[in-house]
């Protein structure tokens, strides 16, 4: 179960960005439904659960990425075998999402194609 006081404070993070670049503001907090935590993103279009956390787990913290370049996961080797690895590194700009625990892992939420993407950062 997760602590009421680091899910009041997860669930009372709103990080506002135009995140899909319709030129409309987007709003990202994290929610609890299901016994779960979701990262989700509301815009003009509706909503996108762009990441759920296991219960019992710390709440993911909120934040957007300052605009450079960045290594992933896949950098380093980490990643699944069976999906193919990202890039080796993103490039920033623009407003995009970010989303973790701290000391632990750091993605970011790019969109792409109409969708978002999470992306797992390299530390």
């Amino acid at each position: 179960m997760v602590p009421t006081k680091l899910l009041m404070a997860a669930a009372a993070t709103v990080v506002t960005g135009d995140f899909d670049r319709d030129g409309v503001l987007d709003q990202a907090f994290v929610r609890s439904a299901n016994g779960e935590l979701q990262v989700v993103i509301r815009g003009h279009s509706g909503e996108a659960i762009v990441y759920t956390a296991q219960p019992g787990g710390e709440p993911p913290y909120l934040g957007k990425l300052p605009a450079g370049t960045y290594a992933t996961a896949c950098a380093k080797g980490i990643g699944s075998r069976k999906v193919p690895c990202d890039p080796r590194s993103i490039r920033v700009a623009g407003d995009t999402l970010a989303f973790g625990t701290p000391e632990a892992s750091q993605a970011a939420v790019l969109w792409s194609d109409g969708r978002y993407r999470v992306v797992w950062l390299s530390d």
